[in-house]
């Protein structure tokens, strides 16, 4: 027997109490004016439209089943409770405390949904369960964030009145919080969202293994997920390693807008065989935002719990990963990914470490990454162009094939690597204020930051277009490039690049064996000058204190020794502008540093190794502390000296026999593979040259040699 007759309309301003299972009559219409339905039992729908609005018209011990013809279900319905701002901040037994757990209104509304929308209004919804999206559900919000102030939430007193104010707080929209979250799961992790997936006796098992492709009707958005983190008083926070991670998917899946706090993962798509098929197409992230705040520091994160805050599975083609901002990277890495077969991943703030494996086809174009992290490819072929990438203490790109066998093919275009030469944010002070500096820890960064800017094994194949390192002193400062530097696997430094990087970091190739091609000509020989040193406040001076003279040398092939001569001399002097007399040119750790101005005979800079040389002392023959660094200038116009390396290239100990010399009166060099065609009007005898190089000697007299 139906509730109500076949093709009715009924209004509910009365309560009803079921007694028994009920089963509503085909095409009726429920309008709930004031009226619910009570009591005990499942009622199946059969093609049932309801009209309501969102608050509850079913008792928490109404379930239901069956066909509801709606636009989208409210989990109010099943007495969901969207707290205000008030509410959760008070943490008290008649505020949050009290304060119902709303993952079993939502599970039913979805259930009653079956596919299409659940939607839900904004306000804080507390969570100790988890919920279970099956195909074909898009469960959306309202957008918004939880930032509350600082004296309502134990958050990050200086990150909450410097950027918001203690009166702005920011809680619209729709904010799912997890908290006395429950485990149901058998020896393994928790998460806050189970998608395709579902928990029966204590085992995670698939809901749907279809083929299709569920990205394009399976969604999450508009929504902040949140992990509750009040503490017993200021010091002590609840263990991340028991709270849940927050979705995990078995499926593809469109997540749009969505913000995620304090989750040591946010999104997990399934690569576990056991749980049946992993090949995900059409998996999307655009536009959310994952932050795990300072209010975690006294958290004692195991390694195995440092996780890929989006680890985006395993296979599945046409995957989107776009627009979105991962912060911190101090309890967490980046984005993982591995084996897609044509995907992107464009347009992010990553600030954590990325991983790419065996991938194809997949472009990693126009990102932003700050505080030194790594990209790290493996078995791949990649796109990478136009990315912003933070050295650090790490090699930002390493590039890898495991089997020798297997090839890394990567190409990079105008991807910008910066060396910050400011103090940074992260314990170093704060750029942008003046005078807090934490010079210690600025010294340790620039005394242990990597030489290198990528590392590469012998089974890579390496395309470089217009890749160069910048030294930042400031945000906004104009674009002065430098040649980059590259190790191999075991870290030795791959020479036949670095000592060219000033006209391979332009256009070259990397083939494999570290096999390097070389095919340009060098022209304008001596028209490279370091001609001026001078103080400078912008930079901040980290090595002893002293009087400091410079030199320089202007190397185009170390091995050959081929250098820049002008009046039959290869070492020539920096002048000292008139700011390094100050105080009798004395520099004091942690004022200003030395700030270097190069030029060519046209006022721009020519491209070159700058080998530059510097003593401490009254004068260049009396001093002590010899040091040397190679600098390959790529049409850059200024060097910065902090005393501890020059553009993030680093000093080193000197002696007399890093002073080089070469052949005289080179006019141009033009390299062919491993060798090299050299025009010159002076004596080559003290240059090292190598079988199959040819020199045209000119003057009066040209001739021809081969070496």
């Amino acid at each position: 027997m139906s509730l109500f007759h076949d093709n009715t309309t009924q209004i509910i301003a009365q309560d009803i109490t079921l007694t028994s299972d009920e089963r509503v009559g085909l095409n009726v219409t429920l309008i709930f004016q004031g009226g619910k339905i009570l009591g005990t039992g499942n009622l199946t729908g059969n093609h049932t439209k309801i009209i309501a609005p969102a608050c509850q018209i079913f008792s928490s011990g109404v379930t239901v089943d069956g066909t509801w013809d709606i636009d989208c279900a409210y989990p109010q319905w099943f007495g969901a409770e969207a707290k205000d701002k008030s509410v959760f901040s008070d943490n008290t037994a008649n505020g949050w405390e009290s304060s119902t757990d709303c993952s079993d209104a939502i599970n039913k509304a979805i259930k009653m949904k079956g596919v299409g929308e659940v939607f839900l209004p904004c306000g804080y919804y507390k969570i100790s369960n988890p919920i279970i999206i099956p195909i074909g559900i898009q469960l959306n919000g309202v957008k918004g964030m939880s930032l509350l102030t600082d004296s309502l939430l134990n958050d990050s007193p200086s990150r909450n009145a410097r950027e918001y104010g203690d009166d702005m707080a920011m809680y619209d929209g729709t904010i799912l919080v997890a908290d006395n979250f429950i485990n149901h799961l058998s020896g393994a992790e928790t998460y806050m969202v189970y998608v395709n997936t579902k928990i029966d006796n204590n085992q995670l098992q698939v809901m749907s293994r279809g083929h299709f492709l569920a990205g394009q009707v399976t969604g999450i958005s508009n929504i902040c997920f949140k992990r509750k983190n009040w503490s017993d008083n200021d010091n002590i926070m609840e263990s991340p390693s028991y709270s849940p991670n927050c979705i995990y998917s078995a499926t593809s899946i469109n997540i749009n807008n969505v913000r995620f706090e304090d989750f040591i993962q946010a999104v997990c798509i399934n690569s576990n065989d056991a749980l049946g098929k992993t090949y995900y197409d059409v998996k999307s992230i655009i536009n959310c935002d994952y932050a795990f705040y300072d209010t975690i520091e006294n958290y004692n994160v195991q390694p195995n719990e440092i996780k890929y805050a989006f680890d985006l599975g395993y296979l599945g083609d046409a995957l989107i990963f776009e627009h979105n901002a991962i912060h911190q990277g101090k309890y967490n890495k980046g984005v993982k990914v591995r084996s897609c077969h044509g995907g992107r991943i464009s347009s992010n703030i990553i600030n954590a470490d990325v991983e790419i494996k065996d991938c194809k086809a997949l472009s990693f174009n126009n990102n932003h990454m700050e505080g030194g992290h790594v990209i790290k490819v493996d078995r791949s072929c990649v796109s990478m162009e136009s990315n912003y990438i933070e050295r650090g203490y790490n090699i930002p790109f390493v590039f890898s094939s495991e089997d020798q066998n297997d090839k890394t093919i990567v190409s990079m275009n105008n991807d910008v690597i910066v060396f910050m030469d400011i103090p940074r944010n992260y314990n170093e002070g704060d750029e942008e204020t003046e005078g807090v500096v934490n010079y210690p820890t600025l010294f340790n960064r620039f005394s242990n930051d990597s030489e290198y800017d990528i590392k590469i094994d012998k089974s890579i194949v390496l395309n470089i277009a217009h890749l160069y390192r910048y030294r930042i002193g400031d945000q906004s400062q104009k674009l002065y490039p430098m040649g980059i530097k590259i190790c191999k696997s075991d870290d030795t430094p791959l020479k036949d690049f670095n000592d060219f990087s000033y006209m391979l970091s332009q256009n070259s190739i990397i083939c494999c064996g570290y096999n390097v091609d070389k095919n340009f000509t060098i022209n304008n020989i001596n028209s490279l000058h370091l001609y001026s040193a001078a103080k400078n406040d912008g930079i901040y001076w980290l090595a002893a204190d002293g009087i400091y003279h410079y030199k320089y040398q202007v190397i185009y092939d170390k091995q050959r020794r081929l250098l820049a001569t002008r009046n039959n001399s290869q070492l020539f002097v920096v002048s000292n502008s008139p700011s390094m007399y100050e105080d009798n040119g004395l520099m004091h750790y942690s004022s200003g540093g030395v700030f270097l101005i190069i030029s060519d005979d046209d006022g721009n800079s020519a491209r070159g190794t700058i080998r530059l040389f510097r003593r401490r002392g009254n004068s260049w023959d009396s001093g002590s502390d010899f040091q040397y660094v190679d600098i390959p200038n790529t049409n850059n116009y200024f060097l910065c000296d902090n005393g501890i390396s020059v553009n993030g290239y680093h000093w080193m100990p000197a002696t007399t026999n890093d002073i080089l010399t070469g052949a005289l009166g080179i006019e141009s060099i033009t390299y062919q593979g491993y060798n090299v065609v050299c025009r010159l009007s002076g004596n080559d005898a003290n240059s090292m040259w190598q079988h199959g190089d040819v020199l045209v000697k000119t003057g009066t007299n040209p001739t021809i040699e081969l070496k």
